[in-house]
């Protein structure tokens, strides 16, 4: 649908690639026919798994984020890689991956769009209930992650009074309680 409001690109190029994302600069047609560039980071789709043991217990991962300089705490996550078939295949090897959990009662959440003012990044939530530990953890050569089981409520209070900062984390958990538990 053009409602008067739609860009047209008239080029594209990327301008910085590292392991994670791309920087794009298009240079686009405006609404009002002026031409600009417009930057953009590229980011492979994602998944973020809220891996339940119990009805009210999770797991999360705790671990160091440079580029906000301090440790946090998340959802076990991350990018979709080529030798997944599905994004569910995907979320079960990140699970596995980064806690040693695994489970075969995996649902769909959500798939959000962060930032999209600047960046293209999309992540796939997944529900996996009645997960158990299967193996050690099988991290990447620059992961360092430890893992924690969390009551749900205790870790709804702790986003609410500011503890949690981290929005993949902060968005499930708030999605989820919306959707299967009626808020709290």
């Amino acid at each position: 649908m053009n409602n008067g409001l739609n860009w047209s690109t008239l080029s594209s190029s990327t301008v910085y690639t590292c392991p994670g994302f791309e920087v794009i600069q298009d240079q686009v047609l405006l609404p009002d026919q002026s031409k600009t560039n417009f930057d953009h980071i590229d980011v492979p789709h994602s998944v973020a798994i809220l891996p339940f043991i119990s009805d009210e217990e999770l797991i999360v991962i705790h671990e160091w984020k440079q580029s906000v300089g301090h440790l946090s705490y998340g959802l076990p996550s991350g990018t979709v890689e080529s030798k997944d078939t599905t994004l569910f295949s995907s979320a079960k090897r990140e699970l596995m991956e980064e806690t040693g959990y695994t489970t075969d009662n995996m649902t769909p959440l959500a798939t959000i769009k962060f930032s999209s003012g600047f960046s293209n990044n999309t992540v796939s939530y997944f529900i996996a209930e009645m997960c158990s530990k299967s193996s050690d953890q099988h991290l990447d050569l620059d992961e360092f992650i430890e893992t924690s089981i969390i009551n749900i409520r205790s870790l709804y209070q702790s986003i609410l009074n500011g503890k949690i900062s981290d929005g993949k984390l902060i968005t499930g958990i708030l999605f989820y309680l919306a959707t299967h538990k009626g808020g709290f």
